[in-house]
């Protein structure tokens, strides 16, 4: 599902992520409690036109960009109200939706944490970075770089992770994949989809269709048959 119009449409809401990276994000609080206080939030940042809520995190974004399913999320732009329309959202008539811009798995790699700055772990220090982007970019420029970890304006390049500490204000992660794709902060985990044959009842009602998953059991019985004889 691509989001890309700021249609003021109730069908905009949606429960899903959108785009979570680095270059989306224009502003984060971690202690918002209800998707309208976040729209609201993105209402008065001037550069903020779609907005994420997972509780109690939200996402102000400038756009909304490729989306993940994830349930618990809230997804939209700045209006309509979001308190003003029903949810959770039902299904669309006569609308398909495909995903496009999936995270990489390797993503939950990146932590807001710090590696272990020891000694013989640091192969490199530059206390004049300016992202955490940088930091992973002079990683991969470095051959006995293989982990970074990112505080500030000082960028850690390491031979490995070992053992980290909880940063809030840290990044650390491997060289691969690139940051910039990224959720950052972390964000909520999408949903998986699992391999099941289901079979699905669409009825005309307001309400979201029924999935049932359908199980064949096939029972064996083995019959035993007893001869008596009578002298």
């Amino acid at each position: 599902l691509l989001c890309g119009s700021l249609a003021d449409n109730c069908d905009d809401f949606q429960e899903v992520t959108c785009a979570l990276s680095e270059d989306n994000i224009i502003g984060h609080d971690r202690l918002t409690s209800t998707p309208a206080e976040c729209q609201a939030l993105c209402k008065q940042s001037a550069d903020c036109a779609w907005f994420t809520h997972f509780s109690p995190e939200c996402y102000l974004l400038k756009e909304c960009g490729n989306t993940e399913n994830c349930g618990g999320c809230v997804s939209g732009p700045t209006s309509p109200d979001v308190s003003t329309c029903p949810w959770p959202p039902g299904p669309t008539p006569g609308t398909s939706t495909s995903t496009t811009g999936a995270v990489d798995s390797a993503c939950s790699d990146f932590e807001a944490a710090a590696c272990e700055l020891s000694e013989d772990n640091i192969v490199g220090h530059d206390r004049f970075t300016n992202t955490a982007g940088e930091c992973q970019a002079k990683c991969k420029d470095y051959s006995a770089c293989s982990w970074f970890t990112y505080f500030d304006t000082n960028c850690y390049l390491l031979s490995e992770c070992g053992t980290t500490a909880r940063c809030e204000d840290c990044v650390s992660g491997p060289t691969s994949p690139d940051l910039s794709t990224c959720p950052w902060p972390p964000g909520p985990t999408p949903d998986t989809t699992s391999t099941t044959t289901t079979t699905t009842t669409t009825t005309a009602s307001t309400t979201p269709p029924t999935t049932t998953s359908t199980t064949t059991t096939t029972t064996t019985t083995t019959t035993t048959t007893t001869t008596t004889t009578t002298t």
